[in-house]
């Protein structure tokens, strides 16, 4: 907007005084990254939801790790993110603040470079039912 950086938001109070131009995308590319989920004993751990969550911007992403832990996500944007996987979550709990507050340690920190790939492991987190 005036040749201004608005991607982390905008205010129109009125009608603009000039065309707003629209870039989609950053200008870098997406990456991969591979993840392999583990117990406590280093055995691989099937069927399991792996959620990637972002350190700043970025998309949330998640998906369910196949019968022997791994899980590829791909079309990532580049930047920092963390990893968690759990025996059992509601889907979509690690967008809340407060359900991560338990969880913000038991996350893996990744680092993507821009068309780049990644790897890493994480140790699920087992079902703790609250009383």
């Amino acid at each position: 907007m005036n040749g201004t950086d608005v991607s982390n938001g905008f205010r129109l109070d009125s009608s603009p005084d000039n065309p707003i131009e629209v870039q989609i995308g950053s200008g870098q590319a997406s990456g991969n990254v591979a993840v392999t989920v583990v117990n406590n004993k280093m055995e691989p751990v099937g069927n399991v939801m792996v959620a990637m969550v972002p350190n700043g911007r970025g998309a949330y992403k998640y998906a369910w790790a196949d019968m022997s832990g791994n899980v590829r996500f791909t079309d990532v944007a580049p930047g920092d993110y963390k990893l968690y996987a759990w025996e059992d979550v509601e889907l979509y709990a690690w967008q809340s603040p407060d359900f991560m507050r338990d969880f913000v340690s038991r996350g893996k920190q990744v680092h993507l470079e821009s068309g780049g790939s990644s790897a890493a492991q994480v140790t699920v987190i087992p079902y703790a039912p609250k009383n």
